[in-house]
């Protein structure tokens, strides 16, 4: 299942990059360092993606790939850079990566399976996230009680 959802990324992408493409069909791609235009704050969904799956991009592309972050005004800055750039494939946008993921967590079998590999959600607010630390805070002050340890 694991891989079915990184096969699914990473098909998403390369179909994203392709469009970006436009008609070099005939040429050979990429000859340079492609340029991956974070539209969003950096540390979120897709960024973290991102991060995870460039290296097996740039591998399996056999060229690097570059982030670079270009938040503010709603992804509006990041994205009006792509749409400015030359129509040649070498940059890109990876914030709509965003609303793939979420649309892919949302398959309860993906979900079953990262939940299985103990990789479950811990919230979708931000008073849920408060709540599963300090749970997690509660839970190793127990441990560390429990071992006999006395904090410094």
């Amino acid at each position: 299942m694991h891989k079915r959802f990184l096969n699914v990324v990473l098909a998403f992408v390369a179909a994203v990059m392709g469009l970006a493409a436009g008609g070099l069909a005939a040429q050979s791609y990429p000859t340079k360092i492609i340029r991956v235009v974070n539209a969003a704050q950096p540390g979120g969904n897709a960024d973290i993606l991102f991060r995870l799956l460039a290296p097996r991009m740039g591998e399996i592309l056999g060229q690097q790939l570059v982030i670079d972050y270009r938040p503010g005004a709603g992804t509006i800055i990041g994205s009006e850079i792509v749409a400015r750039s030359a129509p040649d494939g070498y940059t890109t946008l990876v914030e709509k990566l965003n609303s793939a993921l979420v649309q892919t967590l949302r398959d309860p079998s993906i979900r079953k399976a990262l939940i299985e590999r103990g990789a479950g959600p811990v919230g979708s607010t931000p008073e849920e996230h408060a709540a599963y630390i300090k749970s997690e805070i509660e839970k190793w002050r127990g441990v560390v009680k429990a071992a006999g340890i006395k904090p410094e």
